[in-house]
């Protein structure tokens, strides 16, 4: 795991302890929050390898949190391994 992955999920689990009721945008609002401007630019780097999709730090790492926390909780959509 890399360093900023592993704070991604040090992130995530102070995040989702803290407002047990939120939902995904909330939380990756909220993350996004805690994030200093260094951790944003890597974040937004990472995110410019897969998307087309102009836009700023904040944008593009909100995007790479989002699909981070997607990842982490799971499809709730996809059906159940058998």
């Amino acid at each position: 795991m890399d360093e900023i992955t592993e704070e991604l999920a040090i992130q995530y689990a102070v995040v989702r302890r803290e407002f047990i009721r939120a939902g995904g945008e909330e939380i990756v609002e909220r993350i996004l929050d805690r994030l200093d401007d260094k951790q944003q630019l890597e974040l937004a780097a990472q995110a410019l390898s897969y998307t087309e999709q102009p836009g700023g730090r904040r944008e593009l790492a909100r995007l790479a949190v989002a699909n981070f926390v997607t990842a982490w909780e799971g499809d709730p959509d996809a059906p159940d391994p058998v």
